[in-house]
């Protein structure tokens, strides 16, 4: 105690020495987590020295209150840390630290620190809407700590002892988690743990049972049953289980899966469906299920209930004994309903076909029983029952089984071996019942036709069968058996069967060579059974007259062959066998006897031939060898050559076919036959002599191609050197074609059909011997009469002075035509005859120099054979001649080529010299004047109006004066339908502006919007508006234009034509006085030229100009097509371009359009001048330039009147 206090001085006198010199450092207690914590948490106390004294040796004291902390469970010291395990209450307390620097104690101040201890926290863990819930609802568990609920917890959820992840049907969300439509196997105890963040072991845990009931169950029950049958009412209640009955349900039903409404035949009345009349569409799978507000709020759906609607239950009539009975026998017959309904309270009445059944002898009825006594065949019948249930209506059905009477079982009668027997075998006759009648009691009686057989040789009869023994053709008879018992049946029926009785069969003999052989010979006797008997195991004996043949030299027997080796006259005699066997039948009828016939002296063989004289190359020679004796024989056949030929027949002649000169030559012949081959003599030597056959010729006149109705001649000429009478015959191939050609004399003449063509040949024949045939001659013969067909080159429209072509064809036939030119002038004269020249199969008739009176339509024909056969004559062409130049001009109105039927069409020609005599005229199908409903004609112009068109007046227009002058020719198409285009009837020159335009019938469509083609393209598509304008025209917008309307449709085509203008060319356009002088100044210049070189010299051009004409009119136009089809346009381009040496007429553009272009050149000749024709003006384009080399054309007698007209005038010079 005096230690304890001189320390304690000592301390405080350190004490007050260090705070005079330095206060001590100052120790910190920190406590993790916190200085307030839970039971069960782990504490650690850590006793920090301030920063600069950290690193010196301290030694550090733990306190509890007063008390220092020993290193015992729960404390941990660990030098500077105090660790407190899993803290309670007991450690809420004071801790003090205290520390020093080893061997220098008293040097820190202490430090202390409250630490409090409380209970953890309880979670409480709510469930709405209740722990115990329905399947199907949504559960939510609440986990909820009261007076600790700010602190920072984490809620860890468990499912019995699993945590629950968030995943369906679970959901958690801080401290609530939620369970989707619960099930029953969400059924379980649920569990909330909690700890604050970073502080495990913090709160205690909380838990609730969870329990899931299953929705209160919907039963069904029917009334009557679930199996009803059609027409009944059938009631069906839906009940809720007990405990939940009492709710305020509302009942829902399915048919299947459909819900069932209140409508007829279902009635819903609460929880109760009747359905009414039931039939078999009611029978389905029916449910019903309950709702309500509140909890639960519905039921489970109650088990699909089945319901069968069944037809009325179907009686069945058994028959006793069975259906067939016999006639006399007792029938019952039984109504029986279906199992399941036979407990029932049933009603029976029998029908027998539709007629009740009276219970009158012999029906007896009881109950479900009918039973007939003594059936007889009027009783056979349809018997059938009504049944009805007492008390349940529309439950009665029928059934009906047909009751068939037979007469009593047939018995059958079986023979052994059979029912063709043969002589002397023993037969079997059984007597057999129906299979299920043979083990009854039977007797059985046998009858031979109609005698009934007593048991007297050769018939043993036992029980049921009967033997014949050793029959012969007398038993052959019909055997009846007739069976007769007690019992059911009583008796049978007959049954009989024929017994044929044959003779045994016969053995025949056969002799190989012959029954006639010659010494030396090997002769083979063959012994033969019956066919249907050669199968069978044979054993064959010979005999020679009548004594049997042995097995010795020169005979030897195999099996049915006897073979005699070399014969001798010795052995001439008679051969006969027999045969014998084990089975049936035993043996055979003996052969007829042979007489076999041995000659001496060895025979000769004749050679002939079927010819006589000389054979012709390609016939058939027949060569007999012949032999006076019997038969067997092979032939041997001999030629003379270097090596002899050996030929081997098995026919005595021999045919050489279709022979050969070398096939002739000396033949000879022989014979011989058997094993060895026994040979004749050779025959003598027979010379054949072959020589070439002359070969026929087929002529045909007039042509291989012919037509129904013309006639041919065919003629067979043989050439040959020899004066010899021919015969001759014909082959037509198909050969059914011979009946339509019966000819047998060298020349044939027939009038030919189709059914004439084929393929004809003939050949000569003298004696029996045929020429050479004819190479074959195929006959042609079309069904139809040929029409001719009319081309015209270079062209239809000409200048005067041209040179023009007609050319006349028959296709399809070349040769010995005869060909005719027709023309048509005027309306009213019909056709001329112009020319006619023969040829093959094409006529020309040329005009060298055309003129206006050669204007008109041309047809042409063709002609041949005798008696003479005409052609239809050709399709018309038009012929057209215009003059150099003129002053009149065709105006149309409206001015297009395209026009509306029905619309109003005005064409005049009018003259502007004031000469009068133009008429308007046209080519449509034929030449004719304009017809119109008005034409009339005033001052200078001659006018024809078609008030109404029509597609026939689709054609070609043109002026023509008095004098038959033609001029300006346009073409006019009339179209029916609703959409026309507006173009120019004339070309358009180059550099020019176009408008074109989609002109439609009746009124405007409220769509305007077209579409513009060139040649087949799109080249503008308007959006709005009908008109399509090119504002500078060039060569290349040359083609095929039309328009297009998407409701309206689209028009025809018509052909824009541009022509090019010069940018060198002087225009002369309005003086006329002017283009006189220019005329007459070029005409000076050119005359003077030409007498300068004094020489006149015609230009091969032109004969080229008009084979390019006639090669591009050939292409472009059709043959039988006349020149104003629907789209053509028709116009003439001069132009003079700098060719050296020639001068070209060229024709092109498209296949409807015609025009041509002229050039003019400086040359010592005259040129032609060329006028084109157009509706309102006449222009010439002119090129003028240097040339090397100068030639002239021929000259045209006509002059080149010049115009009045305006006249447009292009000079290039170059």
């Amino acid at each position: 105690m005096e230690f304890r206090s001189l320390l304690l001085v000592l301390l405080l006198s350190s004490a007050i020495d260090s705070e005079e010199t330095e206060a001590l450092p100052r120790a910190t207690v920190r406590v993790t987590p916190d200085t307030s914590v839970f039971t069960g948490e782990t504490v650690t106390l850590e006793c920090e020295i301030e920063d600069q004294y950290r690193s010196l040796d301290w030694r550090y004291l733990w306190y509890k209150d007063r008390t220092e902390v020993s290193n015992t469970h729960p404390y941990t010291v660990n030098t500077n840390t105090l660790t407190i395990s899993s803290v309670t209450q007991s450690d809420q307390s004071q801790f003090r630290c205290d520390t020093e620097i080893h061997d220098r104690p008293q040097t820190s101040s202490r430090s202390s620190v409250d630490l409090t201890v409380k209970a953890l926290p309880r979670a409480t863990v709510r469930v709405t809407p209740d722990t115990s819930v329905f399947t199907g609802e949504t559960v939510t568990l609440e986990c909820e700590i009261d007076q600790y609920r700010s602190l920072d917890w984490r809620y860890l959820w468990y499912k019995d002892r699993t945590e629950v992840s968030n995943t369906h049907p679970y959901t958690v969300n801080t401290n609530t988690l939620t369970i989707s439509s619960v099930t029953q196997s969400d059924q379980s105890q649920f569990r909330c743990d909690t700890e604050i963040h970073d502080r495990p072991q913090t709160s205690s845990r909380s838990s609730v049972d969870l329990t899931v009931k299953a929705l209160p169950r919907a039963t069904v029950t029917v009334t009557p049953d679930t199996s009803v049958f059609t027409g009944e009412t059938v009631t069906l209640e839906c009940e809720i289980e007990d405990q939940y009955r009492s709710l305020d349900w509302r009942y829902l039903w399915y048919k299947d899966r459909t819900e069932v409404y209140n409508t007829h035949p279902y009635t819903v009345n609460t929880n109760t469906l009747t359905i009414s009349s039931v039939t078999q569409s009611d029978q389905n799978q029916f449910m019903c299920s309950g709702e309500r507000a509140g909890r639960p709020s519905s039921s489970q759906d109650s088990d699909h209930v089945t319901l069968s609607v069944n037809v009325l239950p179907r009686a069945t009539v058994r028959v006793t004994p069975d259906t067939p009975v016999f006639t006399g026998e007792t029938v019952t017959l039984k109504c029986e309903i279906e199992d399941q309904y036979r407990s029932l309270d049933w009603r029976y009445l029998w029908y027998k076909g539709s007629t009740a059944v009276s219970k009158t002898h012999p029906y007896t009825v009881n109950t479900n029983t009918l039973t007939i006594s003594s059936v007889t065949q009027s009783d056979q019948s349809q018997f059938w029952c009504d049944t009805e249930i007492h008390d349940r209506p529309q439950t009665s059905s029928s059934s009906s089984v047909d009751l068939t009477v037979k007469v009593l079982p047939r018995v059958t009668v079986r023979v052994t071996p059979d029912t063709s027997v043969f002589t002397r075998e023993t037969v079997t006759l059984k007597c057999e019942i129906e299979t299920q009648y043979r083990s009854l009691d039977w007797r059985y009686l046998w009858y031979k036709d109609k005698t009934e057989v007593s048991y007297t040789h050769p018939y043993t009869v036992n029980t049921n069968t009967l033997t014949i023994r050793s029959v012969t053709q007398s038993d052959q008879s019909q055997f009846r058996c007739k069976t007769e018992r007690y019992g059911r049946p009583q008796t049978s029926s007959s049954s009989s069967v024929y017994l044929t009785v044959k003779v045994l069969p016969r053995a025949t003999v056969s002799v190989t060579p012959d029954t006639s052989v010659f010494t030396g010979e090997t002769v083979t006797l063959k012994c033969e059974i019956e066919e249907q008997y050669r199968s069978l195991d044979w054993r064959y004996l010979w005999y020679k007259d009548r004594s049997a043949v042995s097995n010795t030299h020169p005979y030897t027997v195999n099996t049915n062959t006897l073979t005699i080796s070399s014969v001798t006259t010795s052995d001439q005699s008679q051969y006969w066998c027999k045969t014998e066997r084990h089975g049936r039948p035993q043996t055979s009828q003996t052969s007829s006897a042979v007489h076999l016939t041995v000659i001496g002296s060895k025979p000769k063989a004749e050679l002939t031939s079927d010819t006589e004289g000389s054979v012709l190359t390609g016939n058939t020679v027949t060569l007999t060898c012949l032999m006076n004796q019997f038969t067997g024989w092979k032939f041997y056949w001999y030629k003379h050559t270097q090596n002899t030929e050996k030929t081997t027949t098995d026919t005595n002649t021999y045919t050489m076919s279709n022979v050969r000169v070398s096939d002739g030559g000396q033949f000879w012949c022989r014979a011989g036959r058997g094993n060895p081959v026994y040979y004749t003599d050779y025959s003598d030597v027979l010379w054949i002599n072959v020589t070439e056959s002359p070969k026929a010729v087929l002529s045909v006149e007039p042509d291989k191609q012919l037509f129904s109705g013309e006639t041919v001649t065919l003629r067979c000429e043989i050439q040959t050197k020899q004066d010899t009478e021919w015969t001759y015959s014909w082959t037509v191939k198909p050969y059914n074609m011979k009946r339509n050609f019966n000819c047998e004399t060298q020349e044939c003449k027939i009038r030919v059909y189709r059914h004439h063509s084929g393929e004809y040949s003939c050949m000569g024949k003298i004696k029996d011997q045929n020429s050479e045939k004819s190479d074959a001659v195929t006959l042609t013969v079309s069904s139809y009469k040929p029409k001719t067909v009319l081309r015209v080159s270079p062209q239809q429209w000409l200048t005067e002075g041209d040179s023009v072509t007609l050319m006349c064809e028959v296709n399809r036939s070349s040769t010995g035509w005869t060909f005719s030119w027709f023309t048509e002038h005027n309306l009213s004269s019909g056709y001329d005859l112009v020319s006619d020249s023969s040829g093959g199969s094409k006529g020309n008739y040329t005009v060298s120099s055309a003129a206006l009176k050669h204007t008109g339509v041309y047809v042409c024909g063709a002609e041949r054979g005798d008696p003479v056969y005409h052609t239809h004559n050709s399709s018309t062409q038009p012929l057209w001649i215009t003059g150099v130049s003129s002053s009149v001009s065709l105006i149309i109105r409206p001015n297009r080529t395209q026009h509306f039927s029905s619309e109003s069409l005005s064409l005049s020609c009018e003259d502007h010299r004031n000469s009068t005599g133009w008429t308007v005229r046209r080519y449509t199908n034929t030449l004719e004047t304009c017809s119109s409903s008005s034409v009339r004609s005033k001052g200078t112009e001659s006018t024809c109006t078609i008030r109404s068109l029509i597609t026939s007046d689709t054609g070609v227009y043109w002026c023509e004066s008095e004098s038959g002058h033609k001029l300006h020719p346009v073409n006019i198409s009339i179209h029916n339908g609703d959409v026309i285009l507006d173009s120019p009837v004339h070309p358009v020159t180059e550099g020019d502006s176009l408008t074109l335009h989609c002109l439609y019938r009746d009124k405007n469509p409220s769509n305007l919007r077209a579409e513009f083609y060139k040649d087949g393209s799109v080249v503008q598509n308007q959006t709005t508006g009908d008109m399509m304008i090119i504002s500078t025209v060039s060569k290349s917008h040359e083609g095929f234009y039309y328009c297009k309307h998407p409701e309206r449709g689209e028009s025809p085509k018509s052909w824009i034509s541009v022509t090019v203008s010069s940018p060198r060319g002087l225009i002369v356009g309005v003086a006329v006085g002017l283009s006189f002088m220019f005329l007459i100044i070029v005409l000076v210049l050119v005359w003077s030229y030409r007498n300068k070189k004094g020489k006149v010299s015609e230009s091969p051009s032109g004969v080229s100009a008009q084979q390019n004409i006639s090669q591009t009119s050939d292409q472009k136009l059709s043959e039988d097509t006349p020149l104003q089809s629907e789209d053509s346009h028709i116009h003439d381009s001069v132009d003079s371009t700098d060719d050296k040496n020639t001068s070209t007429v060229t024709v092109s553009g498209p296949s409807d359009e015609l025009y041509s272009q002229v050039d003019i050149k400086k040359k010592k000749r005259k040129s032609k001048d060329n006028v084109s024709a157009e509706a309102d003006l006449t222009y010439a384009e002119i090129e003028l330039k240097p040339k090397k080399e100068v030639k002239k054309k021929k000259e045209k007698k006509e002059n080149n009147k010049e115009s009045e007209d305006t006249l447009y005038s292009n000079l290039k010079m170059k």
